[in-house]
């Protein structure tokens, strides 16, 4: 932990899947705020993408990380290969994911059914949105605890995504992190660090929808819904938030800690709000 020119803390975060979408739109929020930030990704070129974003002084503390989520001898120790060669992290953002795009790309016309879904398949969507983000917290949170400070904020999905017919597969893997995030930081409190999810709130306009997906990309949500609550987290009037679920498209800042008290707490069932585009 550093401080920038400004004086403010400079923390080291680690996001997974910060080649594209959310994690973009997290990784140049945290860049832009004087962060130093481990970006992982499965494709040199999506890293290349990122930093082609950013000023050369930013860029410095933008650090590539190759790693296929699926293979487990990469997962398994990567906290401490990654502390090794770039200091204590502090934040740790699990973002990467996949869904039933990977199936076809008219999911929302033809919602993907169990004859299409290959143990290969649904093996991979566990092993990068569920068993990955899971290791990762195992392997960080005692390193934070033992430090006495740290953010941990998991990328889940609105409840009707858990349920809704099509979305086999990933449905259970987000709602196997819901339930890891939610279990992991009831043993947080009074350690110094927070466990939250933050969800877009609807459909976001990421590589995760395909193209042929029938809709506007411009009338979806954009990947920057999820910057304002992620800033507060890690800020000093977000500390005291804890097994929070937050949804970025209804983000409206709580005001002290009752405000924050009465947030709804990880795996709470709340439908998402935001516009859904009508099919053509």
């Amino acid at each position: 932990m550093e401080s920038n020119s400004s004086g403010a803390v400079q923390r080291l975060a680690l996001v997974t899947g910060a080649g594209g979408g959310l994690g973009t739109a997290m990784v140049l929020a945290l860049v832009d705020a004087g962060h130093r930030v481990i970006c992982a990704e499965y494709d040199a070129a999506l890293l290349t993408a990122l930093f082609d974003q950013v000023s050369d002084e930013a860029r410095a503390r933008l650090y590539p990380l190759i790693v296929d989520l699926t293979q487990a001898d990469q997962v398994d120790g990567l906290i401490d290969r990654a502390e090794a060669e770039h200091g204590p992290i502090d934040i740790l953002v699990n973002n990467a994911g996949v869904a039933t795009g990977i199936v076809r790309g008219d999911i929302f016309r033809r919602p993907v059914i169990s004859d299409e879904m290959s143990p290969r398949i649904a093996r991979r969507m566990f092993e990068i949105n569920a068993i990955a983000p899971f290791s990762l917290c195992l392997q960080l949170l005692p390193k934070l605890k033992a430090r006495g400070w740290g953010r941990v904020i998991n990328v889940t999905t609105s409840a009707d995504s858990l349920l809704r017919l099509g979305n086999i597969g990933y449905g259970g893997t987000k709602a196997a992190l819901e339930a890891h995030s939610a279990i992991l930081a009831q043993e947080l409190p009074g350690t110094g660090v927070t466990m939250n999810v933050i969800v877009p709130g609807g459909i976001t306009n990421t590589a995760i929808i395909p193209d042929d997906c029938g809709w506007d990309r411009a009338n979806m949500l954009q990947p920057d819904v999820m910057v304002p609550p992620l800033m507060w987290l890690l800020g000093d009037e977000g500390a005291a938030a804890n097994c929070k679920r937050i949804v970025g498209s209804e983000w409206q800042q709580p005001v002290g800690e009752a405000g924050i008290a009465a947030m709804n707490p990880i795996g709470w069932p709340t439908p998402s709000k935001a516009f859904f585009p009508t099919l053509p």
